[in-house]
């Protein structure tokens, strides 16, 4: 068997030939062909893939697809799958190859589930606790569905992005009301105030400013908040980082702005890193970002830059207004026309 395993601190997979694959005890285990067993946390994992053996190759379309949309994104991941299962640990869909697609049910926000044209949200309930025998938490829809001849029409409406950017802006407004106040001597523009300021007007601005400067916003609040320790589901790895998308790819002028910036920043943090180890972080970001550029789309490329000049600016390795003049020009090239800038106060 097969196993390929993706852990939200990198986007490429470890693959391992292995005899059996099992979770115990908050680990993912691998028993491997040559009798050693490799541990990975789940609270670590991104995604799991399972090749049983030899993979099946068919002509008949999968019964279904699947949006499955995790914390923090903005676009879903979909699959093509015949059926779906989970417990209080694992979503797991099955692809038409016989392979197992698994992700931590941790890190999901709710699964779309589309067959016969017929969409339906499983909202997460991680109390639910493990299967019972004989059960597969597939719906009785499902089953439905499974049992009809002749292909099936599917489609998965994908979520309309500035209504999930606007999602975004009003969660992190709860949560600076609610822990932001806790940041001890906060740098120039990083203070709770400033923030819900910025949320405030990006969540007022969907239809006013362009998605990559409200990525760069949502980035920027949420670097703030990892620089002080505090817990934002927009800054995990998943959030902007480690999926495949195959809309919006990054243009090449994009691509050329965007390298320039990160390598900026990255000798910026890992210089600073020598004052603060929190801010080594920031250059691991900047490292991932330029070494996987091609996976990106703009507005997730451009929240990973607002997360590292939140992380630089929260140390106070750079003055948020310096760094607004000197990125400008940049990041205004990539528009044909004039782009707004944020009031102030």
């Amino acid at each position: 068997m097969k196993v390929l395993i993706r852990l939200k601190s990198t986007s490429q997979r470890i693959e391992l030939e292995a005899k059996n694959a099992y979770a115990k005890s908050g680990f993912y285990c691998v028993y491997r062909t040559d009798g050693t067993v490799l541990k990975y946390p789940v609270a670590d994992l991104f995604d799991v893939e399972l090749h049983p053996g030899m993979l099946v190759a068919r002509n008949t379309p999968a019964l279904m697809k699947v949006a499955i949309h995790l914390k923090g994104t903005h676009l879903p991941i979909e699959l093509e799958a015949d059926s779906t299962e989970h417990n209080a640990e694992f979503f797991t869909a099955k692809m038409p190859s016989s392979a197992l697609k698994i992700y931590p049910m941790a890190n999901i926000q709710y699964v779309a589930e589309d067959y016969q044209a017929e969409v339906q949200h499983r909202p997460v309930n991680r109390d639910s606790g493990p299967l019972e025998a004989g059960d597969t938490g597939v719906t009785e829809s499902t089953r439905m569905a499974m049992t009809r001849e002749g292909p099936i029409t599917l489609k998965i409406e994908t979520p309309v992005k500035q209504s999930k950017i606007g999602d975004d802006f009003k969660y992190l407004l709860g949560l600076i009301e609610i822990v932001g106040r806790d940041i001890q001597d906060p740098k120039p523009n990083c203070s709770a105030d400033h923030m819900l300021r910025l949320c405030e007007e990006g969540a007022a601005g969907l239809d006013k400013y362009p998605e990559d400067k409200l990525s760069r916003w949502l980035g920027f609040c949420s670097g703030v908040l990892q620089f002080h320790e505090i817990g934002c589901e927009l800054t995990s790895w998943e959030g902007y980082g480690s999926l495949k998308h195959d809309v919006g790819t990054i243009k090449p002028n994009e691509i050329e702005v965007m390298r320039q910036l990160f390598i900026r920043y990255n000798k910026m943090a890992n210089a600073y890193s020598e004052t603060d180890a929190r801010v080594s972080y920031a250059a691991t970001r900047c490292l991932m970002v330029l070494n996987h550029l091609l996976s990106f789309n703009l507005n997730q490329v451009s929240a990973e830059l607002g997360l590292v000049q939140g992380m630089l600016a929260a140390a106070g390795a750079i003055d948020v207004d310096t760094e607004r003049e000197y990125t400008r020009p940049f990041l205004h090239s990539l528009h044909d026309g004039p782009v707004p800038s944020f009031p102030t106060a």
